[in-house]
């Protein structure tokens, strides 16, 4: 969760200055840079809604890590092309696929802390992985000071 998050935080903090640069060559005035920017941010999340459920469910069925291990694949691949992305389009198409497959991580990390802890200490191991969830958002976007 760690790693994903931290990806997530990336995208966030370079996010505006990206879509700046690739609208402003197009003419785009601030308020339309603002809603692409609005835009690949909940797109990612609105997919990570609708999917999770789904990839929850699937893991039950076929097994926590071949789908941990899918979505960790997946959003890598996609993080990647939204970073080569050179145009809107291949942007949203990175996004909501990075969102698709990012959704598959939580829930079966959560499945799998579940599973792989003793009722006593099932808090305790609920806590450091919503730990890891959030450090992992706040590492990757805080700006370097160097």
């Amino acid at each position: 969760m760690f790693i994903v998050m931290s990806g997530y935080g990336v995208t966030l903090t370079v996010l505006p200055f990206y879509i700046e640069r690739m609208a402003l060559g197009g003419g785009a005035t601030s308020k339309e840079i603002s809603v692409h920017v609005g835009a690949l941010t909940g797109v990612f999340a609105l997919m990570q809604f609708f999917f999770a459920p789904l990839w929850g469910a699937m893991s039950d069925r076929i097994g926590r890590r071949p789908l941990f291990f899918a979505g960790l694949g997946g959003n890598a691949v996609f993080n990647v092309l939204f970073g080569l992305g050179s145009d809107l389009v291949t942007l949203y198409v990175a996004r909501i696929l990075s969102g698709i497959f990012s959704s598959a991580i939580l829930p079966t990390a959560t499945a799998y802390v579940a599973d792989a802890s003793s009722d006593s200490d099932r808090g305790k191991s609920m806590a450091w992985l919503g730990a890891a969830t959030g450090l992992g958002v706040v590492v990757r976007s805080t700006p370097n000071k160097s």
